[in-house]
């Protein structure tokens, strides 16, 4: 992830068992940047992993956040 994806703009990570340390490694990814929509739908992801995505500074593009099915959720 290290590398640049410049046209990258949809990403999704559905039913992917992720869980708060990988949405924290994922909103710490600079290459996320041109990210406008991001999934991870169907996951194990609480108020921390939420908020390491909502807060990061290379996602501050992002215009939706699909969160359906995880804890964070309920």
């Amino acid at each position: 992830a290290e590398t640049a994806f410049p046209n990258l703009s949809d990403l999704r990570f559905t039913h992917s068992d992720l869980d708060d340390d990988a949405a924290a490694v994922l909103a710490g990814v600079p290459a996320l940047r041109t990210v406008r929509y991001f999934d991870v739908g169907y996951n194990r992801i609480t108020g921390r992993g939420a908020t390491a995505l909502l807060c990061s500074p290379h996602l501050t593009g992002m215009a939706f956040i699909g969160l359906e099915e995880n804890p964070v959720r309920g």
